[in-house]
């Protein structure tokens, strides 16, 4: 069974504005995008990116993402 990653996400500009979307680890960044756009109500009308310790991520294709081990390490699924 995939473990299930959360992930809280917040608006810098609206102070107490989050959201908390959880996907599986064998899911994609994309459908982590996804994920955000549905829990913000968003139109999907934008350009998006990732980062990880502090570098723009395209190092690989988007079905890879968060099966990595990297990404594992860094994205501790929560109990």
């Amino acid at each position: 069974m995939a473990a299930v990653l959360r992930f809280d996400a917040a608006l810098e500009d609206f102070k107490g504005v989050t959201r908390s979307i959880e996907v599986r680890e064998d899911q994609t960044l994309v459908d982590l995008h996804e994920g955000i756009q549905q829990a913000f109500g968003w139109l999907n009308d934008h350009l998006y990116s990732f980062w990880l310790d502090g570098r723009f991520w395209v190092a690989h294709p988007p079905s890879t993402l968060l099966r990595s081990r990297r990404t594992r390490e860094l994205l501790r699924p929560t109990s």
